[in-house]
């Protein structure tokens, strides 16, 4: 069933503990009478039919502020769960870095094998956090809690949409960011919830793009500036972390890549084991964002977020 929410007048399932809207205490009056539309929501994922729908509100603008301060109160209620879901998704690429940093020994090149090998299971990793955050906080949103074997499951069965979405968006902002900054950064508003769409709804890569920037259309500039604050928390975060790793480990936790005077210096395998741990929940926090604006533009402009 849908509730009205007393403060900002806007429909969410009664199974949410507060608006995911404005965060006001769900009433206990004025729900949906049995059988009207709205009234039995359909599980996550699954395509929207007539019972999914309850009317969408016409003068509907996505409220930036709103966006923000319901991300970090879900990141912060969720922080502790959320990291120990990263961490666990995270493992094997943590135990790779830390067996480099064991058996890595002094030889540059193997050392180098071993590192491209660490960093392309991250990314791959990323993609599996990046469904199964998604699909857990959607369900949250709703109202509707997910385990975390069936946050995992999703999250590996989405992977393959998650990673032709990022593909697509990188393939089609690279000319764009090769030309100016400007229009990267249009494009990169256009395409921010493709991935709670790719998770979500599951339309295909392609057709997950097409349908971010339906959704975003008209709202571009308060998705912009949830896209750009949280981009800028999460590089300051991760500025803060690897210099804290710095700080704590000393010029252990460096290494001269060359032998030339003006060497760059990198982290050893050991701290960017480290690094990776202590940055999941910057990840979390960019997925949230998406998450949360992806259900609000759903819903506003659509009347459903089945």
């Amino acid at each position: 069933m849908f509730v009205t929410c007393r403060s900002c007048a806007k429909r969410f399932s009664d199974r949410a503990p507060a608006c995911p809207f404005c965060g006001a205490s769900p009433p206990k009056a004025r729900l949906d009478a049995p059988g009207s539309v709205g009234s039995v929501p359909t599980a996550i994922g699954r395509p929207p039919d007539r019972t999914d729908r309850v009317r969408p509100d016409p003068s509907f603008h996505l409220s930036a502020g709103s966006v923000l301060a319901r991300t970090f109160r879900l990141w912060a209620t969720n922080f502790l769960a959320l990291s120990v879901l990263g961490a666990l998704i995270h493992s094997p690429a943590i135990a790779a870095w830390t067996l480099i940093a064991v058996i890595g020994g002094h030889d540059p090149e193997r050392r180098n094998i071993f590192s491209s090998v660490a960093n392309l299971l991250g990314l791959i990793l990323n993609l599996i956090l990046e469904g199964a955050v998604t699909y857990s906080v959607f369900g949250q949103i709703r109202g509707s809690p997910v385990p975390v074997g069936v946050a995992l499951r999703i999250g590996l069965s989405r992977a393959n949409a998650v990673l032709g979405a990022i593909l697509l968006v990188g393939l089609v902002m690279l000319p764009a960011c090769v030309c100016l900054i400007v229009p990267g950064l249009i494009l990169a508003t256009w395409y921010w919830v493709a991935v709670p769409v790719a998770v979500i709804e599951s339309p295909g890569s392609r057709a997950a793009l097409t349908r971010s920037k339906e959704l975003t259309q008209g709202d571009r500039w308060p998705v912009f500036a949830c896209m750009s604050y949280l981009g800028m928390m999460r590089l300051a975060g991760f500025a803060v972390i690897v210099a804290g790793v710095r700080a704590a480990g000393g010029p252990a936790v460096f290494e001269r890549v060359t032998g030339s005077r003006g060497a760059s210096m990198q982290l050893t395998p050991g701290a960017k084991g480290v690094v990776e741990l202590l940055t999941i929940p910057l990840l979390t926090l960019g997925v949230i964002g998406a998450t949360v604006a992806y259900h609000d533009l759903r819903f506003g402009k659509e009347g459903t977020t089945a």
